[in-house]
């Protein structure tokens, strides 16, 4: 046998076996992961909360009663990569982002183009949630709950 022969089969098996390896720590890793995301434990020092649908326009996919849970750096608006979009024209892109300060939740107007009501007012500046607090944002309306 060639002596290239004997090196080209010799780094073959090696490609085969390392690429074995690596699919198989790749395989194990996503396991990890998918575990690890099915029993992840609430965020710590944030509170059980939640968004209760209370109006949404015609053929939005929030229906009236629905329950949303409030997570920390969750976004409310138009775009799809937001953490719940919301199908309403007068709803900005990037509307309203939430997330947890003192183990209490914040809300945040990402300088929407309509604004953030809070009860009724205008949401100028970050502010703690109150249960029962009433948010709208175009023609949605959500409720804080525990």
């Amino acid at each position: 046998m060639e002596p290239t022969k004997i090196i080209s089969g010799i780094f073959s098996v090696i490609f085969l076996v390392l690429l074995y390896v690596f699919i198989f720590r790749a395989l194990r890793l996503m396991r990890a992961d998918f575990k690890a995301e099915k029993s992840a434990p609430l965020q710590s020092g944030a509170p059980r909360w939640g968004l209760e649908v209370v109006e949404t326009p015609a053929g939005s996919r929030l229906k009236k009663g629905m329950l949303i849970p409030l997570k920390s750096g969750m976004t409310l608006g138009r775009k799809k990569d937001n953490t719940i979009v919301l199908e309403d024209p007068y709803v900005s892109y990037y509307h309203v982002r939430f997330f947890v300060h003192d183990e209490r939740f914040v809300i945040e107007d990402l300088n929407s183009t309509n604004g953030t009501l809070l009860n009724g007012g205008s949401l100028a500046q970050k502010t703690y949630l109150r249960i029962n607090d009433l948010i709208t944002l175009g023609e949605t309306t959500l409720r804080v709950v525990s």
